[in-house]
């Protein structure tokens, strides 16, 4: 019988006199209808739209995977009282569970649109598209919103043509306007007819309104140019988040010409290398023309340059450098125009005119730069044979010089896409890092017990209790002695697995400390593996900043991204649950625990416990060895360590920091000729911790333990980069059986090599028919080389005492049980005159 028929049926039984005590019970619910649909229709008078996904509005959105990406959303309310709620954007983390991104709204009535910034981490393409945006009111219920089109809909929706790019590429920001900078579009790799390289570039314009108002929407971002920056349209937050994400390990180049005015009194004056005092026009300019000299021995070019410098005069900053400003180039006679200024982990290159006059680009170029992508690939590499503005002003000067870029590699032994797969040995570096907080010794316990339990319940239960029983002749009792045996054997498994697990929650922690001499002011990125002895639910937060309050700063902090590599698939939990991740990760909220490892990662900034103390002095090496070591530290130079923590195998990495060398900063040439240090341990403080010329020197220049005898040459880094590769190509795949166990023979330079690697990776070079061995995906910010110049050093030492940063749970510290601390140290390199002894 359908349910028609079963209607009508119970009608008939329940008749007239029925239906009239049915009435006040109907009437009831109309009533209540009525009130649900008024309240759905006052929900329906917030209007929303969404204004972009990532940082680039327009028609087909591009993300990178696995770091915190922007979704702006725009809301504003047509009724007569205001609305206080909240946004919820939805995604799954790595392991399965729904985290929820939470951005509060505060809407007034009858306003104009109001923009809400909610971040989010996408682990994949996927996760961007058809992404749903809810809001909720103050009571924690949905609302329904009014779309663009004055449609009533239950939530928002992304688009489906998300695109992404490669978690190891470059993705370079030009916020320059009117018109974007031809030096820097044409750096994009597809516009140069060079796709999948290793390094590779992605080249996007912005305007500077559309900046995000907090670091992480930046996070994707290496590199923002700005020529002839005029800060005015930019508010606090957003430069303050442009400033933060600097520190973060940004690379900023900007440029000042007419609005000099408007940089130098704006709240990023803080940062830049030099006050600006003023502004003249000149026909010549000397000074930058040695920059682009030292570069490209090109006498044509410059001849060229120096012409268009008299036919259109420049209009050149006065200039006044701050402490600790670079001049660029570092050793030159004329009033630099230059400087590059270290800040935090990242740096500011300031050139005090603009580069479309400095560099000024032919129709052809501009022609070039309009052009759309393929038509730019078709021509591009016919024209930079014609004219040298690509291959020096935008690759030379502007890319490897002033944004301390690394060189597009083309690996030639197979294609970068296959090899980025994790066929023929390439092993992901960040995904070796990972597994430092992988609590893998844990996971072979487990199987280990489970499998020799398994054997020996086996035998007890069966053989054991059988050959007992019948030796005593108590057969009859066969059944009640096998349950006593499954008892114990309950009891025995539960009390190891909660052994194995442990009885409180567990930390395993990875810190890379990044830090200036004689600063205890750090930033820190921070990899923590918790394991919890049953299913619980915890709230975790991230505390920064430099003074420590009731209500403390927060850093964000999310879930570690997916392996890109194909032999370490990632699992996932079929039964997902919920937690909430409030304003960018500074608090996660109520986050599921299984007895399982839950992996995140953080950004730190905040004061070290002490400082480290150094100083080095160069002169050029006027002594019998001079061919071979052709410079040296000499007397002034000193390390102090001050941190109140050992730091173990401490090696130094410098650039010749001689006149006659033409490089400024790291890897500006295809061939690395920086020098490798080993230094060894430096204790904590005090008479252990210094290292006085005299004993730096002695470790710096001597060999052979007791003889003392002097160095027969300075080790290249390239050389120990390739040591590095070697200590870890022993290392099998997670499908490799015959791959021994890491727990057990993993030496000390085995365990430090992915890291070096990763701090170092921006010098990999390829020559003949070598290959690239290793990919570093989302371990692309940990390089430190970009801050590796002619006149600093970079000290890299190792802790396993508690590192400076400390995870909280539920409003509690938690103590690691394993740490392992990488700290990184710049360190000022003066040059002695050589007349000087």
């Amino acid at each position: 019988m359908d349910q028609t028929n079963i209607g009508t049926t119970a009608l008939r039984h329940i008749g007239t006199k029925g239906m009239s005590r049915l009435r006040f019970p109907l009437c009831l619910c109309a009533f209540a209808l009525l009130c649900l649909f008024t309240v759905d229709a006052r929900a329906a008078e917030i209007e929303g739209r969404i204004v972009r996904v990532g940082l680039f509005g327009g028609a087909a959105p591009i993300i990178r995977p696995g770091v915190w990406t922007l979704l702006e959303v725009a809301l504003r309310t047509k009724g007569d009282k205001p609305f206080d709620g909240q946004i919820r954007v939805e995604q799954l983390d790595r392991d399965g569970d729904v985290i929820t991104s939470v951005q509060p709204v505060a809407l007034a009535p009858q306003a104009e649109w109001r923009p809400y910034q909610v971040y989010f981490v996408p682990y994949d393409q996927n996760d961007a598209q058809g992404l749903k945006v809810r809001v909720f009111d103050a009571a924690g219920r949905q609302v329904n919103l009014l779309d663009e089109h004055g449609v009533e809909v239950p939530h928002l929706e992304t688009a489906r043509n998300v695109l992404e790019f490669r978690s190891d590429d470059f993705l370079l920001v030009d916020l320059s306007t009117p018109k974007r900078l031809p030096h820097v579009a044409l750096l994009d790799s597809d516009r140069a007819g060079k796709p999948d390289r290793v390094n590779g570039r992605k080249v996007r314009s912005m305007l500077p309104r559309d900046l995000p108002g907090r670091a992480v929407g930046l996070e994707s971002v290496d590199a923002i140019s700005w020529d002839d920056a005029d800060p005015t349209g930019l508010t606090e937050p957003q430069m303050a988040a442009l400033m933060d994400w600097v520190r973060a390990g940004g690379r900023l180049l900007i440029t000042s010409s007419k609005n000099w005015q408007a940089l130098s009194r704006s709240q990023l004056a803080e940062i830049l290398p030099v006050t600006i005092s003023g502004i003249r026009e000149v026909s010549e300019a000397p000074e930058f023309l040695a920059v682009v000299e030292s570069l490209a021995a090109s006498e044509v070019y410059t001849a060229k340059l120096a012409q268009a410098y008299e036919k259109e005069p420049i209009r050149r900053c006065i200039l006044s450098p701050v402490e600790g400003a670079i001049p660029i180039p570092a050793d030159c006679d004329d009033p630099q125009i230059a400087y590059r200024r270290l800040v935090g982990r990242g740096s500011v290159t300031f050139v005090g005119a603009s580069l479309m006059q400095l560099l000024p680009p032919s129709r052809r170029i501009l022609k070039l730069d309009a052009a759309d992508e393929d038509t730019a690939r078709d021509f591009s590499k016919e024209i930079a044979k014609e004219d040298e503005f690509i291959p020096i002003a935008c690759e030379l000067v502007v890319a490897r010089r002033f944004l301390a870029l690394p060189p597009m590699i083309e690996d030639e032994s197979q294609s970068v896409a296959w090899q980025r797969a994790g066929f023929m040995g390439k092993r992901d570096l960040y995904e070796e890092v990972r597994r430092s907080i992988g609590f893998e010794g844990v996971g072979t316990a487990f199987l280990l017990f489970a499998i020799l339990f398994a054997i020996a319940y086996t035998l007890i239960a069966t053989t054991g209790s059988y050959w007992y029983m019948k030796r005593r002749g108590w057969q009859h009792h066969a059944w009640s002695a096998f349950a006593l045996v499954a008892i114990a054997g309950t009891m025995v498994g539960t009390g190891m697995v909660w052994l194995l697990r442990g009885f409180s929650t567990r930390l395993w922690q990875t810190t890379i400390v990044d830090a200036h001499a004689d600063s205890s002011e750090a930033r820190a990125t921070a990899l923590f593996g918790i394991k919890t002895p049953d299913h619980t639910r915890l709230d975790l937060r991230l505390p920064v900043g430099l003074n420590a309050s009731a209500t403390p700063e927060l850093g964000p902090l999310r879930p570690v991204a997916k392996s890109e590599s194909l032999d370490i698939p990632d699992s996932r939990f079929v039964a997902s649950e919920r937690y909430e991740s409030t304003l960018a990760g500074a608090a996660m909220s109520d986050v599921p625990f299984r007895a399982t490892l839950k992996e995140f990662i953080g950004t730190w900034h905040g004061a070290l416990p002490g400082k480290l103390e150094a100083k080095l002095i160069a002169k050029k090496n006027t002594g019998q060895d001079a061919d071979r070591v052709k410079y040296e530290f000499v007397d002034g130079s000193y390390i102090q360590n001050s941190l109140g923590v050992k730091l173990r195998d401490c090696v130094l990495i410098a650039m010749p920091p001689l006149a006659e060398s033409t490089e400024e900063v790291a890897g500006e040439r295809d061939v690395v000729t920086h020098h490798y240090y080993w230094i060894g341990d430096i204790g904590k403080s005090g008479d252990d911790g210094r290292l006085s010329t005299e004993e730096l020197r002695r470790r710096l220049y001597t060999e052979g333990g007791e003889k003392g005898e002097r160095v027969k040459k300075l080790q290249l880094v390239s050389d120990i980069m390739r040591d590095w590769e070697n200590s870890m190509s022993w290392i099998g795949t997670a499908d490799d059986p015959a791959a021994p166990p890491r727990a057990q023979n993993v030496t000390p330079q085995q365990e430090n090599a992915p890291l070096l690697l990763l701090s170092t990776y921006n010098l990999q070079r390829v020559h003949g028919k070598d290959r690239l061995r290793f990919m570093r995906t989302y371990g692309r910010t940990l390089d430190c080389t970009h801050q590796l110049t002619k006149r600093t050093a970079i000290l890299i030492g190792w802790s396993d005492e508690p590192p400076p940063v400390v995870l909280e749970k539920n409003l509690t510290a938690l103590r690691p049980e394993r740490a392992r601390t990488l700290y990184r140290f710049v360190i000022p390199v003066e040059r002695k005159p050589e007349a000087s002894r």
